[in-house]
């Protein structure tokens, strides 16, 4: 298996690689843009919300960070005629799901009177 990152820079190599490959096998490849996962900003900003969250609620931080998981990237499918909830995980959302999902928990915890002091 080869995996390559194809910048501006380095296309040529790709296309040797390509050239490289055993032409009487089949191959698969796969182009595609990357997924820009959030942001090392996003994720201070997340744990920072968490842990204040946390203690306003009375909850440990994985266990405030498991109930927002669930309550936000919570999604049910159909398998053998059962409603199954299948958990997101954090790491896998992009830097724009990331935000929908910051803003999803801003706008429930400030309902419960949740001030989020960003530091």
């Amino acid at each position: 298996m080869i995996n390559f990152k194809m910048n501006k820079n380095n296309r040529e190599n790709l296309i040797s690689k390509l050239r490289e490959l055993d032409p009487t096998k089949l191959w698969e490849v796969i182009v595609r843009k990357p997924k820009s996962v959030r942001s090392l900003d996003q994720n201070e900003l997340y744990w920072e919300m968490i842990t204040q969250m946390a203690d306003y609620f009375g909850y440990e931080k994985s266990e405030m960070h498991s109930l927002m998981v669930y309550k936000f990237l919570t999604e049910f499918k159909e398998v053998f005629n059962d409603k199954v909830p299948v958990i997101k995980s954090t790491t896998s959302l992009t830097t724009s799901e990331f935000n929908d999902y910051l803003e999803k928990i801003k706008s429930w915890s400030f309902d419960y009177g949740f001030r989020f002091e960003e530091k």
